[in-house]
């Protein structure tokens, strides 16, 4: 498995290159991430992301890391779906685990671009706060949902703490988030059974 990484990581910090991936799913941002303290570059996390994704390809975390791959190789799309985790496919968490603004996720100008307002913020944290994932990329599919994990966890070993998304809530006044328990318990799992700790 072959990684490409943006050079870019390495002059900007962790903080900064969170922000511009949790910014970019916003109309106009609104959004930030801090986390605090010493932290490393930027590079941290696309390296920490993209490698476990480079593991999930050749020793499989997920049933699959692209369907496109998996039809590639197999020569038609997997039926029945697999399921893993709190996923019943590959884009579908399992109902209790879903929330409305999932399905208006965009990041990095794909997809058409942001559809969500920053005035959007407070609810669509609330919603995953509620749910089984650690960050609104993760929540995308189960491939990006097992990276977002590691990174969370790998963070949290480094840092002591977790990384902060800050944006404001109805009334002005600056709100954050971090993963609630049952998205930190997954990860730890998760990271605990693929570091061998």
């Amino acid at each position: 498995a072959w990684v490409v990484l943006n050079t870019e990581g390495f002059s900007r910090t962790l903080s900064g290159t969170l922000t511009g991936r949790e910014a970019s799913a916003f109309v106009g941002g609104g959004v930030s991430v801090e986390c605090g303290g010493r932290e490393p570059a930027g590079i941290f996390y696309a390296l920490t992301h993209e490698i476990t994704h480079a593991y999930d390809y050749t020793a499989g975390i997920t049933p699959y890391v692209e369907p496109e791959w998996h039809e590639l190789l197999a020569g038609a799309p997997p039926w029945p779906e697999p399921r893993w985790e709190v996923w019943r496919g590959y884009r579908t968490p399992r109902p209790e685990h879903d929330f409305a603004a999932r399905k208006k996720l965009s990041f990095y100008g794909l997809g058409g671009g942001p559809k969500l307002k920053a005035a959007e913020a407070a609810a669509v944290y609330d919603a995953l706060s509620a749910s089984p994932f650690v960050s609104l990329y993760g929540s995308q599919n189960w491939a990006e949902d097992a990276a977002e994990m590691m990174v969370y966890s790998a963070t949290r070993r480094l840092l002591g703490s977790s990384c902060r998304v800050k944006y404001n809530d109805p009334s002005g006044l600056t709100a954050s988030f971090e993963p609630g328990e049952a998205a930190s318990a997954r990860a730890e799992a998760l990271y605990l059974r693929l570091s061998g700790e």
